[in-house]
């Protein structure tokens, strides 16, 4: 009897959405407006734009955003070329600007071409094969 009790109960608490997501995104916009378009549609660059400058307003987002472009460049094997005072005078526009230079430098490193996530650090021993 506990058992049927409990299912009442939470029968009674599953309700059917009340929205569909269309619906939801049209009411979110016509209270909010519609979204600003991205500064970018390259993958990459988007992973740039939200590290370029951390906790920063919008505007100091984009100017950082643009002298990163301008000054390093935007691909992995740019990002990787530029030393250190180069990518920390760009994150700068956020707080932390060793910190963010460093981590674009990690975002390049994982991005690039040629690198390879199956490759472990440090290889371990293979086992030998069974004859």
């Amino acid at each position: 009897m506990a058992a049927t009790r409990r299912e009442d109960l939470m029968a009674s608490t599953v309700h059917p959405p009340l929205h569909t997501l269309g619906t939801a995104i049209a009411r979110l916009q016509t209270h909010y407006g519609a979204p600003e378009p991205l500064p970018t549609t390259d993958p990459f660059e988007l992973v740039l734009w939200e590290n370029v400058a951390y906790l920063a307003p919008h505007a100091r987002r984009q100017e950082a955003f643009r002298q990163l472009r301008h000054s390093v460049g935007t691909s992995p094997a740019a990002i990787l070329a530029a030393n250190k005072s180069a990518l920390e005078r760009v994150t700068a526009h956020g707080i932390l600007k060793g910190d963010f230079a460093a981590k674009l430098r990690e975002c390049a490193r994982i991005a690039r071409p040629d690198n390879s996530r199956a490759k472990p650090k440090h290889p371990r021993a293979v086992p030998a094969e069974r004859g």
